[in-house]
């Protein structure tokens, strides 16, 4: 059997552990809060993982391409990319309670 490399996406170790992070965060509906742009600081509460829509991810889809839903204090909804979060957290541009 042959691995096209190409198509294969690596996930480090620190990565996995940010994810389940989220996942968890997700899970049990936590506070977040991420700094965007540099200057401006949401806040809100985790809500799950899906699509850019919010319906929940097919039982076959990749976590790393999904959305966490937060809603925010100001009422709104927000969908962030889950692996733009991986990176907010190792920028330290992403707290979770």
């Amino acid at each position: 059997m042959t691995i096209d490399t190409a198509a294969v996406r690596v996930l480090s170790l620190n990565d996995l552990v940010l994810l389940g992070e989220i996942a968890r965060a997700a899970a049990g509906c936590r506070r977040v809060r991420r700094l965007i742009d540099g200057d401006r600081l949401v806040e809100g509460t985790a809500r799950s993982i899906g699509d850019e829509r919010g319906n929940f991810l097919a039982s076959g889809e990749d976590v790393r391409d999904g959305y966490l839903r937060v809603t925010l204090t100001s009422g709104l909804e927000a969908f962030w990319p889950v692996m733009d979060l991986v990176a907010a957290m190792n920028a330290g541009e992403l707290a979770i309670d």
